[in-house]
């Protein structure tokens, strides 16, 4: 697999500090942020290959600044051309109440959703299946129909 460039979205340093350390072994350029405002500027700026959001921000949830993400890039706000997979790690805790976070999940529009706890494996085989698509490819895939792939 070809190197991407990764925008991390966790505030969490330890677990940013695990994720990078396991993406940058592949081999990918990993930029990472521990908020919902920074990673809207990120992902402009960076136009990077993954977008990586933990549902736990502070400020922003990972749930809504991945789907302010997706409605940017869906209305052509965003410069990036086509359109860049998201993977949002869902919050275990909230799955206490699975209405709420499945609403949540399926209102993220995120391209796939990661329970913790997330290892090095789960990871790498969810960036590879985001990548395999060529740009053109995933741009053309209509958003709110795809399934969320729920990794146990």
């Amino acid at each position: 697999m070809q190197p991407k460039t990764i925008l991390l979205v966790e505030r969490n340093p330890c677990r940013a500090a695990d994720h990078r350390c396991w993406l940058e072994r592949d081999g990918h350029v990993v930029h990472s942020v521990p908020d919902g405002l920074r990673a809207l500027a990120g992902a402009h700026r960076l136009r990077p290959d993954v977008i990586v959001i933990a549902a736990r921000l502070g400020g922003e949830s990972g749930y809504q600044v991945s789907r302010i993400l997706s409605a940017d890039q869906r209305s052509g706000l965003n410069p990036v051309p086509g359109r860049i997979p998201i993977v949002l790690i869902a919050d275990r805790e909230g799955l206490g109440a699975p209405d709420s976070e499945a609403t949540l999940l399926q209102l993220s529009e995120a391209d796939r959703t990661l329970l913790p706890p997330v290892g090095p494996r789960d990871l790498r085989a969810c960036i590879q299946s985001l990548t395999r698509l060529e740009p053109e490819a995933r741009a053309a895939l209509d958003r709110p129909f795809r399934a969320h792939a729920l990794a146990a």
